[in-house]
């Protein structure tokens, strides 16, 4: 079947309340409303429990505001991930013994830890001649893929929008979904990010307006009026270039008709096919009518210039294998 699940996330408006239970409160009651929208998964903003306390986190540092996990805040956020079968990515400053974290936490829909993920580029802050990073919380060494019960799913947190590895990483391990924690709304950043290696992109946010970004960098939906937004999305998707694909895709919609959804961008030469059957997944229809991924198109360019740097290939070969789908 399509795998369409529901997210949901927030941009906080308006800034901090002052403390970190009423930011934590603040964030609960939105979350609260978020899951009217009966969401599959639910992203929160970065470090959400000490926005607005910055000039008192760069001067005490991080391990003062660091929660433990299991702790306050990810308990309250448990709470309503097991009443609403819901994922709950929430972020907070995570204390392991004497070592704070930037952390997402990622809630399953009984409330139990499904994965946690480090930030790996804090980013410098200076108040009062003060400067470290993010507080001096330790920086992540790896961006994991977590499998949940509907996909493959990737988190960043804020700077490492700036540091192309970990967006990478989470490609080459084959990520869906991935959730943006941050201080910040991201613009055209993210667009790019989730262009540049086909998956969604969800953020959510302190200051501006989150976004809901599909595999093309559209966006699909954005907080505005209200401070919470929702949507559903399908991860049983493909992005392909236009190169040799006409014909197939022709047949595909002469078969299926209304059944599957493709939508192009034409200046980039790129589509996006999704079905619209229940009982037809895209996989089945792309048994009967392969379509070659951008990623694997650029994947196989990639190993014959290899080849004929190395000299095992002559660039005027014509190719005996079958490398057109």
């Amino acid at each position: 079947m399509p795998r369409r699940i529901r997210v949901a996330t927030m941009a906080i408006k308006g800034g901090g309340r002052g403390s970190v239970e009423a930011n934590r409160a603040m964030v609960m009651e939105t979350l609260d409303q978020m899951c009217a929208e009966r969401p599959d998964i639910a992203c929160l903003p970065e470090a959400f429990t000490t926005i607005g306390m910055y000039e008192s986190l760069a001067r005490e540092g991080a391990i003062r505001y660091a929660e433990t996990v299991p702790g306050p805040t990810t308990d309250e956020a448990a709470k309503r991930a097991r009443e609403h079968r819901a994922y709950v990515v929430c972020p907070i400053l995570r204390r392991d013994g004497d070592r704070p974290f930037n952390s997402a936490v990622i809630l399953d829909r009984n409330g139990q830890v499904a994965g946690i993920y480090d930030k790996m580029h804090p980013v410098t802050t200076a108040y009062r001649r003060t400067a470290r990073l993010d507080g001096g919380v330790i920086p992540g060494s790896s961006a994991p893929v977590f499998e949940l019960d509907f996909g493959k799913v990737g988190v960043q947190i804020c700077f490492d929008a700036g540091f192309p590895e970990g967006w990478q990483a989470l490609a080459d391990c084959g990520a869906e979904l991935v959730f943006w924690c941050s201080a910040y709304d991201g613009g055209f950043h993210l667009r790019a990010l989730a262009f540049m290696h086909q998956y969604y992109i969800v953020s959510a946010v302190h200051e501006g307006r989150a976004a809901i970004i599909d595999p093309l960098g559209i966006v699909l939906d954005r907080t505005g009026w209200l401070p919470w937004t929702a949507r559903s999305v399908d991860l049983d998707f493909r992005v392909c270039h236009f190169d040799w694909h006409e014909k197939r895709v022709r047949e595909l919609k002469k078969k299926y008709g209304p059944g599957i959804t493709i939508r192009t961008l034409d200046d980039e030469g790129l589509f996006l096919v999704e079905s619209n059957l229940n009982d037809v997944p895209l996989s089945k229809m792309l048994e009967e009518f392969p379509l070659e991924s951008w990623r694997d198109y650029h994947r196989r360019h990639l190993k014959v210039y290899g080849d004929i740097r190395s000299g095992r290939r002559d660039p005027m070969e014509i190719p005996k294998e079958r490398e057109v789908p």
